[in-house]
């Protein structure tokens, strides 16, 4: 269990998804040299377009290519025309408003997530979760607390820090307690490298009831899992059906930000954020939904330094939880 939650970097090489996502592509391609019209006769579909890089005595092709197998014909081609070939790129399209399941990943890069997933996967010592007590009070208890519950993955589960009171929980009671002049009580229930589905089937129903606000924190597991999101839609709507029948206020937190993660390469770490988009927009839906419910935007705590992560550079420290509570508990009317 010690690396459940990177096991999709096995899954990732799995390239069928290739074909699911069999959109056309456009690439871009300076080489050295100016080919001419006789050498782009023999690169059908590559027609030249002329740009800053021609000054240099280079050429820029550009054309479409449907899968990984045409690109190669195409690499092949320009390779025939007897010049190196400086650079292959394909061009970045802005995040659409609202999500298909095509807008995903662009399927060239997964060889390379692949690749930079199975090396992180044999690379990073993930921690621990946190030890001690799963509930407590801040404040003064012979007051009438406010009271809040955190179920979710590992963040919930406290890993990063030696114990609830230094992780979210206890982190978000503090900040409520400082806020509303109150004493606050709290309780988590968390597991290491659970998605949704756990949760909405295991851990929901230990969480206790009359409560004041009750946070969910998901979504991890599932994009590392490639767990779609018809299915977190399924889960996500099940687990605030109990959620707000346990609580007056319900938020959720947004997929945590990969591509800030420093424990990730570039790709691999884009590949993760656009698929945790994809789950972040289907919560937006779900949460509009019910009145009782919010959802809160993980990248309410960027920009993130190195301090706000613990030594597996994967999980948040004592730090970056004291950050992340005070981004939710700006979202929480108390």
């Amino acid at each position: 269990m010690e690396h459940y939650e990177l096991g999709m970097a096995l899954a990732m090489a799995q390239i069928a998804e290739l074909h699911r996502q069999a959109e056309r592509r456009r690439l871009a391609s300076p080489i050295p040299g100016r080919a001419g019209d006789r050498r782009r006769d023999r690169a059908p579909g590559l027609p030249r377009r002329p740009g800053r890089d021609d000054q240099a005595g280079q050429t820029t092709i550009a054309g479409l290519a449907v899968d990984q197998a045409a690109l190669h014909g195409l690499l092949v081609k320009v390779r025939d025309l007897g010049l190196p070939l400086l650079e292959c790129a394909v061009p970045t399209r802005p995040r659409p408003s609202s999500y298909r399941k095509d807008d995903l990943v662009n399927p060239l890069l997964l060889p390379i997530a692949a690749a930079q997933g199975i090396w992180v996967r044999s690379t990073i010592k993930l921690v621990s979760p946190a030890a001690g007590p799963t509930s407590g009070t801040v404040g003064d208890p012979s007051r009438p607390p406010v009271r809040i519950a955190v179920v979710g993955e590992s963040t919930a589960a406290g890993c990063g820090v030696d114990t609830h009171d230094h992780g979210f929980p206890g982190c978000l009671a503090r900040e409520l307690a400082a806020r509303t002049h109150r004493p606050v009580r709290w309780e988590v229930i968390g597991q290491f490298g659970a998605t949704a589905r756990r949760i909405r089937y295991r851990l929901l129903p230990r969480l206790g009831e009359n409560l004041n606000v009750a946070l969910l924190l998901a979504g991890a597991n599932d994009v590392l899992t490639r767990r779609p999101p018809e299915q977190w839609r399924d889960d996500l709507a099940a687990i605030l059906d109990g959620l707000t029948d346990r609580a007056e206020q319900v938020a959720v937190t947004g997929v945590p930000p990969f591509a800030a993660f420093p424990s990730l390469p570039t790709t691999l770490g884009c590949y993760l954020a656009q698929r945790a988009g994809a789950l972040d927009a289907v919560s937006q839906q779900v949460c509009a939904g019910q009145p009782q419910a919010t959802w809160i935007n993980s990248t309410d705590i960027l920009p993130i330094g190195p301090d706000f992560f613990a030594q597996d550079r994967f999980h948040p420290s004592a730090a970056g939880y004291r950050r992340w509570a005070r981004a939710v508990a700006d979202h929480l009317a108390l």
